[in-house]
């Protein structure tokens, strides 16, 4: 949990893509193994990309 804060402290800001291949491993394993706590500190700092336009 601590390297992963660390991660994110570091680079904010980010898309998950972004972080998955920063995080490497620890990116996995968090998502399958700490979900809950990964989730809800981890989609605080991702970047969302929302495309505003209008049809």
């Amino acid at each position: 949990r601590e390297r992963w804060l660390q991660v994110l402290k570091d680079n904010p800001g980010l898309n998950k893509s972004q972080y998955k291949k920063i995080g490497k491993g620890l990116y996995s394993w968090l998502y399958k193994n700490d979900n809950e706590w990964f989730e809800q500190v981890t989609s605080k700092n991702i970047y969302k990309n929302k495309r505003n336009c209008e049809i």
